[in-house]
């Protein structure tokens, strides 16, 4: 009888082991079931980011397109301006000179 209450005891103590051992584990998971909770918000939050900061990008490349453009238009109509005033000038041997100019005058 002093056999079944001595491994009774040991079996008893071994669970005890068990049961301590089992509550770590417990307390581990739960603790890596937080950390990957947060990576995954950190990595939701960064892959949010990155989609803003892409649509940011776009929107400045369009609008500096845009941009580049009105200034090509405002560029072109300054050229077509000096370009009908070069025509409307009289030819270089109808100008006067500046001595004779003031010798008119």
């Amino acid at each position: 009888m002093t056999v079944i209450v001595a491994d009774r005891q040991k079996s008893l103590d071994a669970l005890s082991v068990i049961e301590r051992e089992n509550a770590l584990l417990s307390d581990q998971v739960h603790q890596m079931t937080q950390q990957i909770a947060t990576t995954n918000a950190a990595v939701t939050a960064a892959a949010e980011r990155e989609a803003q900061l892409k649509s940011d990008i776009q929107k400045l490349i369009a609008d500096g397109t845009a941009a580049a453009a009105a200034v090509k238009v405002l560029h072109d109509q300054e050229l077509t301006k000096l370009r009908a005033e070069i025509a409307a000038d009289p030819a270089p041997d109808q100008k006067c000179s500046c001595f004779q100019f003031l010798t008119l005058c």
